[in-house]
């Protein structure tokens, strides 16, 4: 049976997230929006595919993220606590690149070949800490992160 997986990929604690510092840089300087402490940036992996536990975990462990200065969850999101999280995610009819190659290792991995209805898709999450008002929030999506020709966006305001 198909299931869908969904891993987020973040960095360590003490790892420094370039990234994320350079969205933060980013926002500050060229929107010129004050007031945010920390962009955290992860990677996400929608996997839709035949695979066990044990297989996902083994594709986790070998091939989705760099055991030294990242680590993942499986179907449960890295951060809890934050201001504003927004997703960035490809059209459906836009080829995910990144996607096709992962699809590549897991097959590698599982050792068969994944079929026409498994795969992978990518998404970018930036996971905000400070203080913004949603309308910022926006112009954030629609001027620095999301390419609307190719890309949604989506984001939430979250607990802390």
């Amino acid at each position: 049976m198909r299931k869908t997986w969904e891993i987020e990929v973040g960095y360590r604690d003490g790892v420094r997230d370039a990234l994320g510092e350079a969205v933060n840089a980013d926002i500050a300087e060229d929107l010129l929006l004050r007031g945010i402490e920390s962009v955290s940036y992860v990677e996400i992996y929608r996997i839709n595919a035949r695979l066990t536990a044990a297989e996902i975990e083994k594709v986790c462990e070998n091939l989705l993220h760099d055991r030294i200065v990242q680590y993942y969850s499986i179907n449960e999101p890295l951060h809890e606590k934050f201001d504003w999280e927004i997703t960035v995610t490809f059209n459906s009819d836009v080829t995910d690149n990144v996607g096709v190659t992962a699809e590549e290792g897991i097959s590698d991995i599982i050792g068969r070949k994944l079929s026409a209805d498994e795969t992978v898709r990518t998404a970018r999450k930036y996971v905000i800490t400070g203080k913004l008002r949603e309308e910022d929030v926006k112009k954030i999506c629609t001027d620095l992160l999301a390419n609307p020709i190719i890309e949604t966006y989506t984001y939430r305001k979250g607990a802390k």
